[in-house]
């Protein structure tokens, strides 16, 4: 196709397209051939390398330029919302680092208290059954910390994974239905329930043992905790 026949194509699809700038678009091609021209190209050789007209004009077409839009305007909305997103996800993170260290905490604490490791005289009077049950609540504290320590970790690495997929259809404008639902084991949920539920009432339980055995409402009072 020589250069005629192709601008005269073009020109007609543009003007059918409702194209207002089309003047414009005709100069530049005809500036392209005559670029082209100089560096000894001939006029069918540069029409092929443009393409068909019609896929020229696909790119030109109202519909087109509107899918461009949208896809600009999902790729902002991607972007922005991951600023939100991944601050959220980063508290998260440090949200299981606590659990993790409360846990490690806990545990240690369990085992001070369980066996009267009164070395550090971190908590003085550590008295026998009181310390066994202060042991038992931080033992069950152990448990719930980290078995919900273990499920939020789950939780944001499903997450993740599903953040790539989450963007892949946000720019193809399809959305996710369920998207942060995540099956979590029954044992873990268990294990946290259940250990919850063990440190509140053997917490109950340590103020009535240490009642009990001060005849003081405030037994920290009689053992001096805190002089």
């Amino acid at each position: 196709m020589n250069k005629i026949t192709f601008i005269k194509q073009l020109t007609d699809g543009l003007k059918k397209l409702g194209i207002i700038d089309t003047e414009e678009i005709i100069k530049d091609y005809e500036a392209h051939f005559e670029n082209e021209l100089l560096k000894g190209r001939t006029e069918e050789e540069i029409s092929k390398a443009l393409g068909r007209i019609d896929d020229i004009l696909i790119d030109f077409s109202p519909e087109n330029e509107i899918k461009k839009q949208r896809k600009l305007m999902n790729t902002y909305s991607v972007i922005l919302s991951d600023i939100f997103i991944y601050l959220g996800m980063l508290s998260l993170y440090i949200v299981n680092l606590a659990l993790l260290q409360l846990a490690l905490s806990s545990l240690l604490l369990s085992m001070y208290t369980m066996f009267s490791m009164n070395f550090f005289n971190l908590i003085p009077n550590l008295i026998f059954p009181f310390s066994l049950v202060v042991g038992l609540a931080f033992l069950a504290l152990t448990f719930a910390s980290f078995g919900l320590s273990a499920m939020l970790f789950k939780y944001l690495n499903i997450l993740m994974k599903r953040l790539g997929l989450w963007h892949k259809q946000i720019l193809k404008g399809q959305y996710l239905h369920q998207f942060i639902s995540v099956n979590q084991s029954k044992i873990m949920k268990r294990i946290s329930l259940w250990s919850g539920l063990a440190f509140i009432l053997l917490f109950i339980i340590t103020y009535i043992v240490g009642f009990s055995m001060t005849n003081n409402p405030q037994f920290w009072e009689t053992w001096h905790w805190f002089n």
